[in-house]
């Protein structure tokens, strides 16, 4: 595992998540690390939403609040840790009362 990534999650994903949380964006976090490397993947971030739609109807408002909040755009940001990695994004519901 990348130790500059390592430091992005304890340092920028904690503070991000931790900000949203408390303006009411997310409801929780969580980090979940393998014990193998050696697989396709090690890392798994679990962001928990109050619905699907909350997500994307706040999502210009919470990024805009995190810019002012951290003073990082996304973009930016994203440059130093992702460089010549390809990352994937997927969104899953949940069939548990939502």
């Amino acid at each position: 595992m990348d130790q500059a990534y390592l430091e992005y999650l304890d340092t920028q994903l904690k503070k991000e998540s931790e900000i949203s949380m408390k303006n009411g964006f997310m409801k929780s976090y969580k980090i979940l690390r393998s014990q193998d490397d050696s697989g396709d993947w090690n890392m798994l971030i679990l962001r928990e939403y109050e619905s699907f739609a909350s997500l994307e109807k706040n999502e210009e408002k919470a990024d805009e609040m995190l810019r002012q909040s951290t003073g990082i755009d996304d973009q930016k940001a994203m440059q130093g840790i992702w460089t010549g990695r390809r990352f994937g994004t997927s969104w899953a519901r949940s069939s548990c009362g939502n």
